[in-house]
């Protein structure tokens, strides 16, 4: 859920916290974060925003201004060695199978042009 209520690009500030009950889509006690979209440094920030409370199934998040908020699991980005050279192979795979199908298509364009 997301909503703009200004086109300034900083955190609007408010006088009492506002406390975002999120339900958790796959439970995952561990390495929960409330974070928001940084619009200066397009990334993820946690300023302003903690973690209340978490379970397998929903956290609570208390923040204390108004922007596009979410709850990420795993936000260090560690992936085992398993995970790593699998999609190093889904994305080898798949970027040659572009490139194929790029190809085809520029003859098949060339010859009924």
């Amino acid at each position: 859920m997301s909503a703009t209520v200004s086109q300034n690009r900083n955190p609007t500030s408010i006088s009492s916290p506002v406390k975002i009950f999120v339900e958790h889509l796959i439970p995952q006690p561990n390495r929960t974060a409330c974070v928001f979209w940084n619009m200066q440094s397009n990334e993820w920030d946690t300023k302003g925003c903690h973690l209340e409370s978490s379970n397998g199934t929903y956290s609570l998040c208390v923040c204390d201004h108004l922007t596009n908020f979410a709850v990420l699991m795993d936000y260090q980005g560690l992936l085992d060695d398993v995970d790593q050279r699998a999609f190093h192979y889904i994305t080898v795979i798949g970027c040659t199978l572009s490139i194929i199908c790029l190809a085809i298509c520029v003859v098949v364009f060339s010859f009924y042009r």
